[in-house]
């Protein structure tokens, strides 16, 4: 029988938990018909592996230490055309968060694909437009268009500001410049810090990923309360200032 390969890259937030491992590792071990391995990759260059993860979610070096990757792979090859695949989770830079491949009879690798991206799809945060793929046209279009809106706050600030007849037009161009740069650098690590590509719910990943969605909503509480107050405020003046006679 001929062999078959198929894969596929997805770029988006997960919220990755112990039943997802598990239902990952359960369709790769019926799709090999062999045992599988599932390999916990965590901080500070720690590898931990199974052949039945239930027995890894609970582990000291689990509870203690964040998980950078979560890697399941299994093959056979008493059986032709020899099965294979391999499943990497991750939150790694300039890495896709969830990469699958699958190599085999081509009826199994097609239905394992489609099974794997039905559990891949459930996982998906609300956040996952902010997950871009680099290089790509979208994250082309993003930062062009981040790039372009400050390009316009800061020419209305000089505006505003009349910052050139102090400093220059060299001088403005500088300091716009470092500026901009730094914008650029703080809106990325914001984004990386409280828009995290994959969070593990279980072990002490699952502590740091409530810390993280506890400093982002609380982030929105502020600047949505910031916005009511100031509708209310404005508001409030117009009424008082319509109210005062002429």
């Amino acid at each position: 029988m001929a062999r078959y390969s198929t894969s596929f890259d997805k770029y988006a937030a997960f919220k990755i938990d112990k039943e997802f491992v598990a239902d990952v590792h359960r369709l790769c071990k019926v799709f090999s018909g062999d045992e599988v391995d599932c390999t916990f990759q965590l901080e500070g260059n720690h590898d931990i592996s199974s052949k039945v993860p239930e027995e890894l979610f609970d582990d000291t070096l689990v509870k203690s230490r964040t998980i950078e990757r979560i890697s399941i792979y299994g093959s056979n090859y008493r059986l032709d055309p020899s099965p294979s695949v391999s499943v990497s989770i991750t939150n790694k830079p300039l890495s896709a968060p969830v990469e699958v491949r699958i190599s085999g009879a081509p009826e199994a690798c097609v239905v394992l694909r489609d099974q794997l991206q039905n559990l891949v799809h459930a996982k998906q945060q609300w956040y996952s437009m902010l997950i871009l793929q680099f290089p790509s046209f979208r994250w082309v279009v993003i930062v062009l268009g981040w790039a372009t809106l400050w390009l316009f706050l800061l020419a209305w600030l000089e505006s505003r500001l009349n910052v050139r007849n102090y400093v220059g037009k060299d001088g403005l161009s500088t300091i716009f410049g470092v500026e901009f740069a730094a914008v650029l650098f703080l809106s990325s690590w914001f984004k990386k810090l409280l828009f995290p590509a994959v969070v593990f719910d279980f072990g002490k990943s699952a502590t740091v990923g409530q810390k993280i969605a506890y400093a982002r909503n609380t982030i929105f509480v502020i600047i949505g309360l910031g916005l009511m107050v100031g509708i209310v405020a404005s508001v409030v003046g117009n009424w008082i200032s319509s109210a005062k006679p002429p």
